[in-house]
């Protein structure tokens, strides 16, 4: 077998950290590092929208926005830098563009390309009077979706991700019926109720409101039928909205069932070396 240079190693070992294939102290100290940063944006991002915390925490808020930058920055670079130890990137140039059109890389992306979206705007419009502040919170408050991080810390996600994956068709068919009966109910009770109320009922998108609120048994109380043929297509639509909605829930049931079952049948066919930590088929 061939010798890593002092480069490869390296690159294998910072590799072997971000991807937590690393089972050494080091390794497990830079997940957790990286978790607790998360869950310090996502917390800080949520309290930050409180005018009277805000105000009298901004400093110490815009100093661990400053940190979490570089830290994240730095994490994303180095990604870039090492994803080609993996086979499936393995060209230094194509296979880099390919691991940064990759789920985990869109989300390492979107969790500083806001906050340095607001910097550069900043710096740039600082001078114009007419500049929208609310252009700036809106970019702040990307910061809770840092919490997509996470998955790359936890089983859990995988599992979702998996589970949707494998449920796709069964999930777009429960969707594409979901949507046929939204439109057929929305135009069948347009044309119920758009004499008795035009200001309400006034077209067919604007009845959809109505009936995406039926279907899901919310039901605001905004609009509602008041001809005796709409009352009775609106309790037909909150017993279709039942079955529709029972529909992918039953299927995500089974997906995770399916799963668990299968992660159960996989433990117990498979054994962990005590040396590497890789798991061996019996």
């Amino acid at each position: 077998m061939k010798e890593l240079l002092p480069y490869q190693q390296l690159k294998k070992r910072v590799y072997g950290i971000l991807e937590h294939e690393a089972h050494d102290l080091f390794g497990r100290s830079i997940a957790i590092f990286l978790v607790v940063l998360i869950c310090v944006n996502v917390i800080v991002a949520i309290i930050d929208t409180e005018e009277s915390i805000n105000a009298q925490y901004q400093g110490y808020f815009y100093t661990i926005e400053l940190f979490s930058l570089a830290i994240f920055t730095l994490e994303y670079g180095l990604r870039l830098w090492t994803c080609n130890v993996n086979e499936k990137f393995q060209d230094p140039v194509k296979g880099r563009l390919k691991y940064a059109i990759t789920f985990y890389a869109f989300i390492d992306l979107f969790a500083i390309l806001p906050t340095y979206i607001s910097i550069i705007s900043v710096t740039v419009f600082a001078a114009a009077i007419s500049f929208n502040l609310l252009f700036l919170r809106a970019f702040r408050l990307f910061r809770v979706f840092r919490v997509f991080k996470l998955g790359r810390y936890h089983d859990s996600f995988h599992t979702i991700k998996t589970v949707l994956s494998k449920k796709k068709g069964e999930l777009f068919v429960a969707v594409f019926l979901g949507m046929i009966v939204l439109v057929v109910m929305s135009s069948v009770m347009f044309y119920a109720e758009h004499a008795a109320q035009p200001d309400k009922f006034s077209s067919i998108p604007t009845t959809m409101w109505w009936a995406a609120m039926t279907l899901t048994t919310i039901g605001y109380g905004d609009m509602y039928p008041v001809t005796g043929l709409g009352k009775l297509l609106a309790a037909a639509v909150a017993f279709l909205g039942i079955g529709l909605f029972a529909l992918p829930a039953g299927i995500l049931g089974s997906g995770f069932y399916e799963e668990f079952q299968h992660r159960r049948q996989r433990e117990e066919e498979t054994i962990t070396c005590p040396h590497c930590g890789k798991e061996i088929i019996k």
